[in-house]
């Protein structure tokens, strides 16, 4: 995503400095929500391990 906002930023050069905040800033909130969206789902994804009773699930990394 982060590179189609880069060559956005060239398309929309000559548009004025509106225009790439326009770019900038629809990049970010693209980025912001997938990114949210991968958080819940790890997040759902460590309840679920949690209910299954795996026996590593409460150890981060491998720590007593």
């Amino acid at each position: 995503m982060t590179v189609g906002a880069g060559m956005g930023m060239m398309l929309v050069e000559t548009l004025g400095a509106k225009a790439e905040l326009g770019v900038v800033g629809g990049a970010a909130i693209i980025i912001g929500v997938t990114q949210f969206i991968a958080a819940l789902s790890l997040r759902h994804d460590a309840l679920a391990a949690d209910r299954a009773g795996f026996p590593d699930s409460d150890r981060i990394n491998g720590v007593d």
